[in-house]
C-alpha cells in the first residue's frame, strides 16, 4: 500500500529553462560549431555523461561521499564539449556558468499544483528529496514554495546541502523516511526526472522510483509517467483500487 510520495525538485517539480539541449546547442552555435544532426548529437553528448556520472557513483557506492565536487561537474561539462567538438579552453567555465545561472530559473509545471493537492486531500504523505549544496539555492527554493502557496503541503523537506549527503546515495532517502514515522520504503514512491540520481538512488533505498519522462522515450527498467496526471491512475494501480476520485 502507498503511503508516501516523495518527488525530485528541478525537472520534475519545476521546469529549468533554458533545458539542457538549449544550453549545450547554443554554446555550440557561439563558438562556430554547426551540428548537422543537432537531437542526435545533443543526445549522444548527454548519454556520455550520464555513463561516467554512472562510473563515478559506482566507485563510490562503498563510501559516504556522494555530494558531486566542481571538479566532478567540470568532467561531465567537458564530455559534453568534447562530444560536439567544442575545443576552446574559455568554452568550459562558460558552459559551466550557464548551467550554474539556469539553477536560479525556473517555473512550476501546470499540473504540479493541481495533482500535489489532490493527493494531500486524498491522504498521502508528501515529501521533497534534492541535491542543493549552496544556500542561495536553497533559500530560493522553499521561497518558490512560499510564493506558489505549496511549502505548507509537505510533511518532509531533504535538501543535500543540509544533511551532507546527495543522491544517488541511498541514505538520503532513508533519512527522508525516518521523518514519517512508521512509513516504510516498499510504501514509498519516488518521482524524479533522473535515471542515476532519482530512480536508481531510490531503487537501492527500496523505495518504488517513478521516472518522470515527457516523451517516455529510453526504454528503462522502472515505471514511467509523462505528466503528473499519470501519477493518480498509477497509484490506484499499485494499490489495487479503482482511480482515486
Amino acid at each position: 500500500m502507498i503511503k508516501a510520495i516523495f518527488f525530485d525538485f528541478g525537472g520534475t517539480l519545476f521546469d529549468f529553462y533554458p533545458s539542457n539541449y538549449q544550453i549545450l546547442g547554443s554554446l555550440a552555435r557561439r563558438y562556430g560549431i554547426d551540428l548537422l544532426d543537432t537531437d542526435n548529437i545533443l543526445s549522444k553528448a548527454f548519454q556520455k555523461q550520464e555513463e561516467y556520472l554512472m562510473e563515478i557513483f559506482q566507485e563510490r557506492e562503498k563510501t559516504e561521499i556522494s555530494i558531486l565536487t566542481k571538479q566532478d561537474w567540470n568532467n561531465c561539462d567537458q564530455i559534453l564539449l568534447d562530444t560536439i567538438g567544442v575545443k576552446k579552453k574559455q568554452a568550459l567555465p562558460d558552459l559551466f556558468d550557464k548551467f550554474q545561472q539556469r539553477m536560479f530559473k525556473f517555473q512550476i509545471y501546470p499540473d504540479t499544483i493541481p495533482t500535489l493537492k489532490y493527493l494531500k486531500k486524498k491522504g498521502f504523505f508528501l515529501g521533497i528529496i534534492s541535491n542543493l549544496n549552496k544556500m542561495s539555492q536553497i533559500s530560493l527554493r522553499y521561497k518558490r514554495l512560499e510564493e506558489y502557496n505549496i511549502l505548507n503541503l509537505w510533511d518532509v523537506i531533504t535538501l543535500s546541502g543540509e544533511i551532507g549527503i546527495s543522491k544517488p546515495h541511498p541514505e538520503i532517502f532513508l533519512k527522508s523516511l525516518e521523518k514519517l514515522n512508521g512509513i516504510t520504503p516498499n510504501q514509498s514512491i519516488y518521482v524524479g526526472d533522473s535515471y542515476i540520481f532519482d530512480v536508481l538512488g531510490a531503487r537501492k533505498a527500496g523505495m518504488i522510483p517513478v521516472l518522470l519522462d515527457s516523451n517516455l522515450g529510453k526504454d528503462y527498467d522502472c515505471l514511467k509517467i509523462s505528466s503528473f496526471q499519470d501519477l493518480i491512475p498509477l497509484i490506484s494501480k499499485l494499490n489495487n483500487e479503482e482511480i482515486l476520485s
